[in-house]
């Protein structure tokens, strides 16, 4: 992987239950934090892949390794949501996540 790829800007989110100051709780998105990524449409083998676990509108996106990413949080990219689907450490080498995900909808 060459970190210059990585040149998408993605935001990770989670849903949380925030006080609306009336004794109860709306839910929010709440951001995690952001980062570089590499992001890609899944084609070829990969399609297969994401047709075995349903994925539609697939996105396969590749960031330095975090170890504090979840698979219920949302990432944002261009003004769209994706719901992340599967968290892959490459080789288990903790220096690069693949994060297959859907567009959210």
């Amino acid at each position: 992987m060459d970190i210059g790829e990585m040149k998408q800007r993605i935001e990770f989110m989670v849903e949380e239950n925030v006080s609306d100051g009336q004794g109860g709780y709306d839910t929010t998105l709440v951001s995690k934090g952001s980062t570089w990524a590499k992001v890609t449409n899944i084609h070829g083998g990969q399609y297969f892949f994401a047709a075995a676990v349903h994925l539609e509108k697939d996105v396969s996106f590749v960031i330095r390794y975090r170890s504090d990413i979840l698979e219920k949080w949302i990432i944002k990219f261009r003004n769209q949501k994706y719901n992340i689907q599967f968290i892959d450490n490459v080789k288990y080498g903790d220096q690069y996540l693949e994060i297959k995900a859907t567009l959210a909808g």
